[in-house]
């Protein structure tokens, strides 16, 4: 290659490593923050649990600053028929859980919930009806290999199951693994 072609190849990596960057400076919204609830009730045996946060910005590692947990909150859930039960505060900030064993979730009747923040804003929950799910058909795993580093396999698990036709029904499927290092 001679010396001319060297020489413009060099100007315009120059230039392009030299060319101007306009740094863009985007607005900061500043929401109000929003009160959060996840919690759930099934008509398996509690107790019943209730996350209560605010919306708002996440550590780097991905969790929920202390200062978004809601405390001192008066949580209750409370059915179609009349029974009520209060969540009482556990140790982590946020969480509330039911102590009332009596108190189980049954198919067919509504669950509303309520909560009184400390300063006095009350929420209540339009009333939810606990639907039957339908049965399990058949459960099974099937082995797979996977490319992670320390662990090479690992089980997909599925369920048949048939729903009713044209409904509008969710289900939240849990489940548990364990794995032994050796």
């Amino acid at each position: 290659m001679d010396k001319t072609k060297v020489l413009s190849l060099v100007c315009l990596a120059v230039l392009l490593l030299n060319s101007c960057i306009d740094e863009v400076q985007l607005p900061i919204r500043n929401e109000t923050p929003k009160l959060v609830v996840e919690g759930m009730i099934t008509n398996e045996p509690g107790p019943y649990r209730v996350r209560l946060t605010y919306s708002g910005e996440f550590l780097s590692a991905g969790e929920l600053p202390p200062e978004l947990s809601v405390s001192n909150a008066e949580v209750f859930i409370s059915d179609d028929v009349g029974n009520r039960t209060r969540l009482l505060s556990l140790r982590n900030p946020g969480f509330y859980e039911t102590t009332d064993s009596s108190f189980v979730g049954r198919v067919g009747r509504s669950y509303t919930l309520s909560v009184r923040l400390p300063d006095g804003r009350r929420y209540v929950s339009k009333p939810e009806k606990m639907l039957p799910v339908p049965p399990i058909d058949t459960v099974y795993a099937e082995f797979v290999t996977i490319n992670n580093p320390g662990r090479n396999y690992a089980y997909d698990i599925y369920i048949d199951t048939r729903d009713a036709p044209n409904t509008r029904d969710y289900y939240r499927w849990t489940a548990y693994s364990y794995h032994l290092h050796r």
